[in-house]
């Protein structure tokens, strides 16, 4: 992935604000994940886990 693409990923997430980014190393490769930070203001859990509907 270019550092452009990545950088692009980092601002949808809000890292560091809300969300951090880590590296894992899988057995097809090295991996990006998102690792929530804080609930951002205002969010609400989803209960029921999905989040297409509503609770």
């Amino acid at each position: 992935m270019d550092a452009l693409t990545l950088a692009s990923l980092d601002h949808l997430e809000e890292v560091p604000r809300v969300y951090r980014r880590e590296t894992l190393q899988t057995e097809y490769g090295e991996a990006f994940v998102y690792v929530l930070q804080r609930m951002p203001r205002g969010a609400r859990r989803c209960r029921s886990g999905c989040w297409k509907g509503s609770e």
